[in-house]
């Protein structure tokens, strides 16, 4: 399956803050308001950092969108990123995009991927391939291996080019748990505002072309390319996938859930059984009320959220 799982935007507005904070909040307004089922989003009271400090960030509650605001001598910018979460709960990602376009915003950059639960071609295969620089389309190949899960060694990427343009390849199992390898296209500057308007402009684009198109794995003798059998397999198999599939989201909320599932399950039933239903009712409720003074915007967001989901069952 082939699909968009990120994008990254940013645009000036204005000298004025309170412009700025306008345009912006119009803008989220309306890419919430693209849900199915609704979606809400709140301040945070810290900063993040996306290649610089955005001082005033920004966060959604079901589709992850977040981002900031950053003041520079010319006006002040703003950053929005959306992720394949939101892309997986709009009806019509191609009218988000030609909205976004409207509103003058820069595409930064766009990353699509496509995942084969066939795990191939090898991975080996791949990384043969680039240690041998039997490709082009891209001028330079190096393997990185990182570990970017909790309790899992290194896990071995090829990349295929540096960059504006750069093609990776590895077990997705280990990240997504999805049983596949993955594909993934990263496109940055110029090369993610040529694609993103493209996108906007042609109907039944096919995403997976853009990922044949960027790379090739062959041979070149005597001024001739010859491709490699493995490539053209992947290639029959990316021409035929859908024109965009994409992941079921994890709202934020879950995620607190599952940990609190995780971690502090065990000890709730302790004191459960220790204190007797009655005290232990009290020390829940007591838990309640400390924690009430401890919301932040986003817990109201997700309030807010979760009555909505509740009562649409």
């Amino acid at each position: 399956m082939t699909k968009v799982i990120r994008t990254r935007l940013d645009y000036l507005q204005g000298t004025a803050f309170v412009e700025t904070v306008h345009a912006l909040e119009t803008v989220l307004n309306n890419l919430c308001s693209l849900i199915a089922i609704g979606d809400s989003w709140s301040w945070n009271n810290h900063p993040i950092h996306c290649g610089q400090t955005f001082e005033n960030s920004f966060k959604s509650v079901r589709s992850k969108i977040y981002g900031g605001i950053h003041k520079l001598d010319e006006g002040y910018k703003i950053i929005i990123q959306l992720p394949g979460h939101y892309f997986s709960q709009i009806n019509n990602w191609r009218t988000t995009a030609r909205y976004l376009s409207r509103q003058g915003l820069k595409i930064t950059r766009l990353d699509i991927a496509h995942d084969t639960s066939s795990k191939l071609p090898a991975f080996e295969t791949v990384k043969q391939a680039g240690e041998n620089h039997h490709f082009k389309g891209v001028n330079s190949y190096k393997l990185i291996e990182e570990s970017v899960c909790k309790n899992t060694g290194p896990i071995p990427t090829c990349y295929f080019g540096k960059s504006d343009k750069i093609i990776r390849y590895y077990d997705a199992d280990y990240i997504h748990e999805n049983g596949c390898h993955r594909w993934e296209l990263q496109l940055r500057n110029n090369h993610a505002q040529a694609v993103f308007d493209d996108l906007t402009q042609t109907r039944n684009k096919n995403l997976s072309g853009y990922l044949t198109t960027a790379i090739d794995f062959g041979i070149k003798r005597e001024q001739k390319f010859y491709r490699f059998d493995w490539w053209t397999k992947t290639l029959e198999e990316l021409g035929e996938a859908e024109e965009i599939n994409l992941p079921d989201y994890i709202p934020s909320f879950k995620r607190a859930e599952n940990w609190l599932i995780r971690q502090a399950s065990p000890t709730l039933a302790v004191a459960r059984e220790g204190m007797g239903e009655k005290a232990f009712q009290q020390f829940i409720n007591s838990l309640t009320v400390e924690g009430r003074e401890k919301y932040k915007p986003y817990h109201q967001a997700w309030i807010n959220e979760l009555k909505k989901e509740y009562q649409n069952a």
